[in-house]
């Protein structure tokens, strides 16, 4: 009996101690072109300053050893220590930024917050869930007098929304860090003959100023 309780005390140990170092794991799917490009040509870069910072490196392909549910894209970083544990949620290529964020989650990291899909229609593919932020702009040109922005801008809305066809409204969808999103901004326009117009940009979840697509 005293054996078995030495054991649990050291293995206790040795987990508090494990969790103590500063650790980066990375989670990655082997034949993927994304995790591969990865590999190829952010990791050793980042694998010298983990080195230089003392910081646990450690690559796990979820084909052979699985992930945890918050690991829904590849490559996926996580940063933990003692303090708690982090999820990179930017551009893998980035190396600055993942510097950055290791930097900044070393010391304090992210909080442990889950939000709700509310209004937003989501994406939901196996694992990855993505969210689309619709915004529809007040009708322009030439308006007449009694117009209704109000009326137009809710039930533009609801028409945009039922026009997808992956997306759905799911407003008790949890949603992760690790989760992905985009920006679809939509902007009408009434003529003076009468026609109507609609332009429409796409930004992604990492610069909300230049768009990735637009609709003239």
């Amino acid at each position: 009996m005293k054996k078995i309780t030495l054991l649990f005390f050291l293995l206790t140990i040795l987990a508090m101690v494990a969790i103590a170092q500063d650790q980066l794991i990375v989670f990655i799917q082997k034949g993927e072109l994304v995790s591969e490009d990865f590999m190829n040509n952010s990791y050793p870069e980042l694998e010298v300053f983990a080195n230089k910072q003392k910081i646990d490196v450690t690559i796990v392909d979820i084909l052979e050893k699985g992930a945890p549910p918050e690991v829904m894209l590849t490559p996926m970083l996580v940063f933990q220590n003692e303090r708690g544990r982090s999820f990179y949620k930017g551009r893998y290529l980035m190396l600055p930024k993942i510097k950055n964020f290791i930097r900044t989650v070393r010391r304090v990291p992210q909080e442990n917050t889950i939000e709700k899909a509310g209004e937003h229609p989501v994406w939901i593919a196996g694992k990855s869930i993505t969210k689309a932020k619709v915004k529809l702009t007040e009708l322009s040109g030439d308006l007449p007098p009694d117009f209704d922005q109000v009326t137009f801008l809710a039930e533009g809305k609801k028409c945009i929304k039922k026009a997808f066809t992956k997306f759905k409204l799911k407003p008790k969808q949890a949603l992760h860090r690790s989760n992905r999103s985009f920006y679809l901004d939509f902007y009408p326009h009434l003529s003076a003959d009468g026609s109507f117009s609609i332009s429409m940009a796409l930004y992604s979840m990492f610069n909300c100023i230049d768009p990735i697509y637009v609709q003239y």
